[in-house]
């Protein structure tokens, strides 16, 4: 005996349903469903892309269907046929087998009609391969065979076919100065050619009068730009020379000091030789020269050989190269 799950009545043990409240009881066969925690695995990289990829994917196939049209159409329709329908198998074949057995059949005959067409054949007869003109345009004469020919003549397409006999003129108006080349491609369903024709052009008197004036203009005004291109280097360099020039010529100081040491050497009683301190008082020192000769002028109150304190003037003859170079110096007492 056994306790009913649902009513605690007691049972039998084979028992299936509970005679007491009815209800079903559970059988050994009866699966449990166990509550499991969910293990979550850590998303990786191509977890996080394949969805972006897959997108791309789809985008990709759609273009790529939409460019072999005449191919993925065809397929679709035979996948929706034979995936989607219920028709039968004999009706699926027989549905297939009718378009596929013309799509051959029109191969076929693109094929043979393709091969009974004969290859283009084009003949200029103007111009010839190497004339001379003196104009911008030519016309370009000629007949082709077979008539139904897509003519150009340097990318520009020829309308004007005469479908009976071939026959074409074509104006052509883009000749520059010096040799051409016309290009000429012609092709049908069973060849494609090509012919080239070489065309030179001269200028008229008139035109070669406006080119050399041309040119003259041009050469004049590269003379001038030359000219005023050296003019303003010349400036520059005679700029950047004087300012050099002025750097390395000795200041005012070093020139006084280098005539009043050579002053005190001529004197009685250097030690009591005084000077003007206002070194750029104009009454005190004159200073004139450059390029490293200088003449410098000033006065000094010395003692003489019997102690008295005199005034002289002196000029001093100075060669100086630089701020610290060498100083050379002949002076005169007044």
């Amino acid at each position: 005996m056994k306790k009913c799950p649902f009513c605690a009545e007691e049972i039998k043990d084979e028992a299936i349903k509970c005679k007491h409240c009815g209800s079903n009881l559970p059988t050994d066969n009866t699966k449990k469903v166990e509550n499991k925690p969910i293990e979550t695995k850590p998303t990786s990289m191509l977890g996080i892309w394949m969805p972006i990829l897959k997108v791309i994917g789809i985008i990709f196939a759609i273009g790529f269907g939409i460019m072999i049209w005449y191919i993925s159409i065809p397929a679709i329709i035979l996948w929706y046929l034979w995936a989607k329908t219920k028709l039968s198998k004999k009706t699926k074949i027989l549905i297939t087998a009718i378009p596929l057995s013309l799509f051959v059949l029109l191969m076929i005959v693109i094929v043979i009609i393709a091969n009974l067409t004969p290859a283009p054949v084009l003949a200029i007869s103007e111009p010839q391969d190497g004339s001379t003109v003196l104009s911008k345009s030519i016309l370009v004469k000629g007949k082709v065979n077979p008539t139904d020919v897509e003519i150009k003549i340097n990318g520009e397409e020829i309308t004007n076919i005469d479908k009976t006999t071939g026959n074409f003129i074509y104006q052509y108006d883009k000749l520059a100065f010096g040799n051409n080349a016309l290009k000429i491609n012609y092709k049908n369903m069973n060849a494609s050619k090509e012919m080239i024709i070489n065309i030179i052009r001269n200028a008229t008197p008139e035109e070669q009068a406006e080119l050399d004036k041309q040119k003259a203009e041009e050469e004049a005004a590269a003379k001038l730009k030359a000219e005023k291109e050296a003019t303003a280097k010349a400036e520059d360099e005679a700029r950047v020379q004087a300012v050099q020039a002025k750097a390395s010529e000795p200041d005012g100081v070093s020139l006084i000091s280098c005539a009043t040491d050579r002053v005190r050497s001529i004197l009685k009683s250097p030690s009591t030789a005084k000077f003007p301190s206002a070194v750029w008082d104009a009454s005190s020192y004159r200073i004139s020269g450059s390029a490293g000769e200088y003449t410098v002028m000033g006065y000094v109150d010395a003692q003489n050989s019997f102690g008295a304190m005199l005034r002289s003037n002196f000029i001093c003859t100075l060669r100086m190269a630089g701020k610290d170079a060498d100083c050379y110096a002949g002076c005169q007492l007044e």
